[in-house]
């Protein structure tokens, strides 16, 4: 294993402020991409919350820490990066005053962060929109040469709307039964199934469960209790663990 100094597409390790993360697995996308792309940090469900709750497993600091660890990396998040559908109005309305969260939007805004609408984001896209801008908030996802982009609930609209709706009620108490559980949540399989359509090759978030095959890729979540990421440069994929 090398260390970080090294090129972009050749990390091995990356140490941040507040952890260290190896690189376990590499893969060439390069049939699906007509170009290199630029160094890009790709995370997913991040959940976050605008003050801190007994329920929630959101790591602003962790996550920002990793940010400037990555100083010269472009930014994708592939949905949920907020957890507005587990919050009531009033704490939804703290978005955008929270001093928890402003320096990692900050720091994400000053990148032209690309932002994927995930399903715990849908009480929430107006003020992603404000703070991002509209052009780098996508509903439905986008695509990186033949790389479809997406979150992956993307097949569930029904249940979207319902949980924007009874989240405040079902979140809380859904996390708390989780607590000290394994991060995945959802089968990659059966998920990629659904969002795959015609394309290619599928980067996109959603399950927490962190994979990277030749058919698909997902970084994972990046919680306190769980934390993984995508790096894309080039023409590869790299997929980090904390260690």
């Amino acid at each position: 294993m090398r260390h970080a100094s090294l090129v972009a597409s050749n990390l091995e390790r990356v140490d941040s402020a507040k952890g260290h993360f190896e690189a376990v697995e590499r893969l060439s996308l390069s049939a699906h991409l007509d170009e290199p792309l630029p160094p890009t940090l790709c995370f997913s469900d991040t959940h976050l919350v605008p003050r801190p709750l007994e329920w929630s497993d959101d790591a602003p600091d962790e996550l920002l820490a990793l940010i400037e660890a990555l100083p010269e990396h472009a930014i994708i998040a592939l949905g949920d990066l907020t957890e507005s559908v587990g919050l009531g109005r009033a704490d939804r309305d703290r978005y955008l005053s929270s001093e928890r969260l402003a320096s990692l939007f900050r720091a994400m805004t000053s990148r032209g962060a690309r932002l994927v609408v995930g399903n715990h984001d849908a009480n929430a896209v107006s003020l992603l929109e404000g703070l991002f801008g509209a052009r780098n908030v996508f509903r439905g996802g986008f695509a990186l040469g033949r790389i479809a982009v997406r979150h992956g609930h993307e097949a569930s609209p029904l249940r979207t709307w319902a949980e924007a709706r009874v989240g405040a009620l079902v979140i809380p108490a859904y996390e708390r039964l989780r607590r000290g559980r394994p991060p995945a949540r959802l089968d990659n399989e059966v998920v990629l199934g659904s969002i795959r359509g015609g394309a290619p090759y599928v980067l996109f978030g959603h399950t927490h469960s962190a994979m990277l095959d030749p058919r698909a890729a997902n970084p994972g979540c990046f919680l306190r209790s769980a934390q993984s990421f995508l790096t894309l440069s080039g023409y590869d994929a790299t997929l980090f663990r904390r260690s």
